[in-house]
């Protein structure tokens, strides 16, 4: 029987055997195989045994998923082959499979009996081969200033277009009913949340167009544990300000109580966007502490300056077309364009903080 046997000492589930047909893997519960780590997603990948082959599928985590250390959405997996789920490695040990080469010495498939030959790769001999390969590697993937101008972009990609259009009318439907039930209204922040999530691991993998909307399994992983982790780290994030709207609100001059509140405003509008990116990450609330977030912002002081100033910029444009959008005499019409240019200016917004996360994940260092 196939069988994932954890390749980290310190992995909370050390072998998972495969089954025949679909073979779920996440942190939730539901999967047919649960590891609770905070590096893995609530529905993290999907293994399929089919007919003597593996595959892999992953299912829009936020960590990703890894096949030699490289990112796959969806990928054949055979004998000896390093699968990752987030920070969790396993290897597979299945070798009624044939075993796909791997970097290092070449493995050739032979009869039991005859010794196998090792064939060496060729080996670089100067330092300007050496350094002519890593140049190569670097260059696929561009650093996080080189790829914000495409982040503008991003939404345009391939099927974005079309994702814009219907996610602008799907949430805007869901947004007008949700004033009539509280529990619509989890259920629309719960899942554009999700939504977020996806994007964020998306552009941290290094895909370059838009991901499809999640899939809806399970209440609780898909939509109440999104709702909770972005309401908390609202709540969090804009405390101060909440506290001096109440507490000083009428308790002191007006000069004062605004000085004060637009200062405790902007402390937040720093903090959320780290604070977002911890969580969206990890899908832990132990991530909005300020002991994380706030060295975090100073780890990568200059670049999250930037990935700020570009949020704010796109949060000015969704006010802004709301402003002007209100004024126009046509109401439907009007809406319907509000909501695809806050939808348009959201998935940039995710789309930065992704590629920050790409490019600095080393520095950020919240997988260990």
């Amino acid at each position: 029987m196939p069988t994932l046997v954890a390749n980290n000492p310190q992995a909370a589930v050390s072998r998972l055997a495969l089954q025949p047909g679909i073979n779920t893997v996440g942190r939730a519960a539901g999967n047919h195989h649960v590891i609770p780590d905070a590096s893995i997603s609530s529905r993290h990948c999907e293994l399929v045994l089919d007919d003597g082959a593996i595959s892999v599928r992953d299912l829009g985590s936020t960590n990703g998923t890894f096949i030699e250390d490289q990112p796959v959405q969806q990928q054949s997996l055979t004998h000896g082959q390093r699968l990752r789920f987030g920070g969790v490695e396993y290897i597979l040990e299945a070798p009624e499979i044939f075993a796909a080469p791997k970097t290092g010495a070449l493995r050739v498939h032979v009869h039991p009996g005859t010794p196998a030959p090792v064939v060496e790769p060729p080996a670089l001999h100067t330092a300007q081969d050496s350094i002519a390969a890593l140049a190569a590697t670097v260059s696929e993937a561009p650093g996080f200033y080189a790829s914000l101008p495409g982040a503008f972009a991003y939404p345009f990609k391939r099927n974005g277009l079309i994702l814009l259009v219907v996610g602008a009318v799907f949430f805007l439907v869901l947004e007008f009913l949700s004033r009539f039930s509280w529990a619509l209204s989890i259920i629309t922040t719960g899942y554009l949340f999700a939504y977020m999530q996806k994007i964020i691991a998306h552009s941290a993998q290094g895909d370059e167009q838009m991901p499809d909307f999640p899939e809806f399994s399970e209440w609780w992983s898909d939509i109440v544990l999104p709702f909770l982790l972005f309401a908390g780290t609202f709540a969090i994030s804009f405390a101060p300000a909440l506290a001096v709207f109440f507490l000083l609100r009428g308790e002191t001059e007006p000069t004062s109580f605004g000085a004060a509140l637009v200062g405790a405003l902007i402390i937040g509008g720093i903090y959320f966007p780290m604070a977002l990116l911890a969580v969206a990450v990890s899908d832990n609330f132990l991530a909005l502490s300020p002991h994380i977030v706030v060295p975090s912002m100073f780890r990568v002081f200059l670049p999250y300056l930037v990935a700020c100033a570009l949020l704010a910029l796109l949060v000015g444009v969704k006010i802004g077309s709301k402003l002007a959008f209100e004024l126009l005499p046509m109401p439907v019409v009007p809406t319907i364009l509000m909501g695809f240019i806050s939808l348009y200016a959201l998935v940039v917004e995710m789309r930065v903080l992704g590629l920050l996360f790409r490019s600095y994940r080393e520095r950020l260092g919240w997988l260990g």
